[in-house]
Order: structure tokens, then sequence, then C-alpha cells
């Protein structure tokens, strides 16, 4: 389902992730429940159905709450925040950012602790906090630098650098 998500075939995505709900809701597997609840909400949440999204983001939240499963719950806060700041709610946004930065720390999920702390970079300069959108990218960017991760550097970086263009700081 993952393979076909990223290459956009949202259809094939959406069948295997339902295959793989139904499967481990039959097996009473309650971490794999919520782990394909999680990968059927970006389906749903790619095709901008929102709501639905959300609810089942929620949904996998409480699963892997009840399995305590941290790695889900970092990357299903790391979703809600994403819908968050589409809907323009940075509050709530932040919240699950910073939800999902402890459950990756909790974890020991550098990949997701870069990629959280990337978005809390791009909220706190969206919100004209430069300071914490800083602090926020370094962070993410020295992850990315020791797991040699240079997809998520790269992304870092483009994001450092929109953010230092909008407060017109050329020369940096």
């Amino acid at each position: 389902g993952n393979l076909r998500l990223h290459r956009g075939e949202t259809v094939e995505a959406e069948a295997l992730y339902r295959r793989s709900l139904d499967a481990s809701t039959g097996a009473c597997d309650r971490a794999g429940t919520g782990a394909a609840l999680n990968c059927l909400a970006t389906v749903v949440h790619r095709r901008g159905a929102l709501e639905e999204a959300e609810h089942l983001y929620r949904e996998a939240d409480a699963v892997a709450r009840e399995v305590g499963d941290a790695r889900l719950i970092g990357m299903v806060q790391q979703n809600l925040g994403i819908l968050a700041c589409l809907r323009g709610d940075w509050d709530a946004a932040l919240a699950a950012y910073e939800e999902s930065l402890a459950a990756s720390e909790a974890s020991g999920d550098e990949e997701m602790m870069s990629w959280t702390l990337n978005n809390i970079g791009k909220l706190h300069g969206d919100r004209n906090e430069p300071e914490a959108a800083e602090g926020a990218f370094a962070r993410a960017r020295e992850i990315a630098r020791r797991r040699e991760d240079a997809l998520v550097e790269c992304v870092v970086e483009q994001n450092h650098a929109e953010l230092l263009l909008a407060q017109q700081r050329h020369d940096a």
C-alpha cells in the first residue's frame, strides 16, 4: 500500500490498506489495526476529505494509545498536525507536533523526529516566530546529517531558505 501511495496510485493503495485493516481486525491484531487505520487515513487525506481523514487518524490514535505504540502515536500526531495546519489552526497543529515529537523521542524514531522538527520549524515561520523556527530547523538538520538522510536535510534546508527569504535575510 505504501509503495502504491508513493507512486500516486491511490485507488490501489486504498484497496491494499483496506485489506490490511480487514486482516488485522479479523486477527484481533490491535497494533496492525491502528497502523492500517493511519495508512488508510493518508489516502483519504490525500483526496482532500479532511473530516474523514481526521476521524480515521483519531481512531488510529486511540488504538495506538490502547496498545502503547509510541511510534504510531508519533506518526498519527504528525498527520493530525498537518491537518490542523491545512485548516489554519496553528495552536492545534503545534500541540499535535509537540506530541508527535515526544512520542518519536520516546520510541527513538529519529527519522520521525527530523520530519516533525521540520514541520515545527515551518509552523513557527508561519507564526512569525523566527527564533523558534531556526531552532527547530537546526535540530532537524543535525539529526538528518547524523543519520546521513539527504532527503530530510534538503527539505529542511529548503524550508529554512524560505524562512530567510520571508525575513528578507538575503545574504543568509
